[in-house]
């Protein structure tokens, strides 16, 4: 494994965040995963106070073996916290590892996780989404707690709790940086949480609608010419005749009646 480059690259989009994003770097700053392995990317979309720069400066006085590198996006907008498609490209361009890791900044991870990813993608080399049990707390009750007492928390949460991430947006998505790059990165008209890929996530207020969805799934599935079996002849799409039965008169080319005057044109 060739440790003059990270392998990982971890980009954190964050907006206004600079409480959480205190415990997220926290976590990813007592990972098992040694510390050359991996480096750390926040990119602020135009937040509104520059207090995620400041909280990125005191980690990197703190833990000057970790590559931690913090950019602050410009919008015209002002920026916001559902669009992050745009600030997670900015990352991905900045990167220098073989993989991308995605993470927002209010995700805090587990102490083993960039060593399960890593693990995971050297053997497959194939995007990854991200499953386990996610524990969801106010910042209010994680703040002040170390690192062991996160994964004290953690692994005390009842294990029905498991999911697998709905979308990119939930920042557990990794692929390789290289098919991120042959791809344009993140689709940045994804604008709001969930647009990010809609066959995985659609929220809009208190429910998810499925029944779009749902419709669309059940119509691609429909074969496009219905047939008894696979050998099946049909039935001729002009006097209707069973073809498995027998042949009929029909002309193979038959021109609509509307346009047979075009024939007598030459050129």
């Amino acid at each position: 494994m060739d440790v003059s480059f990270p392998q990982l690259s971890i980009v954190i989009a964050c907006y206004d965040q600079a409480r959480e994003l205190k415990l997220t770097l926290a976590s990813f700053l007592n990972q098992t995963l040694p510390a050359q392995l991996f480096e750390l990317i926040v990119v602020d979309d135009h937040s509104p106070t520059y207090e995620a720069r400041d909280v990125v400066a005191r980690y990197r006085l703190e833990h000057p073996e970790v590559s931690l590198n913090y950019v602050r996006q410009h919008r015209a907008d002002g920026g916001q916290y559902g669009s992050s498609a745009r600030a997670k490209n900015i990352g991905l361009r900045l990167s220098r590892g073989k993989y991308v890791f995605f993470n927002n900044a209010e995700i805090v991870q587990a102490g083993e996780t960039l060593s399960y990813i890593l693990e995971v993608m050297e053997s497959s080399s194939t995007p990854l989404c991200l499953r386990g049990t996610v524990l969801d707390l106010p910042y209010e009750e994680l703040e002040e707690k170390t690192p062991a007492q996160l994964e004290a928390l953690h692994d005390e949460t009842d294990r029905n709790r498991e999911r697998v991430a709905t979308a990119d947006h939930a920042g557990l998505a990794v692929a390789p940086r290289a098919m991120l790059l042959a791809v344009g990165g993140n689709d940045e008209r994804f604008d709001y949480w969930g647009k990010e890929d809609l066959d995985l996530a659609v929220f809009d207020g208190a429910g998810i609608e499925l029944d779009d969805l749902v419709r669309e799934e059940i119509i691609l599935a429909m074969p496009g010419h219905t047939l008894c079996r696979e050998e099946c002849q049909g039935l001729c799409p002009h006097c209707g005749t069973d073809l498995n039965a027998s042949a009929c008169d029909c002309a193979e080319k038959q021109i609509d009646s509307r346009w047979e005057k075009l024939k007598d044109i030459r050129f």
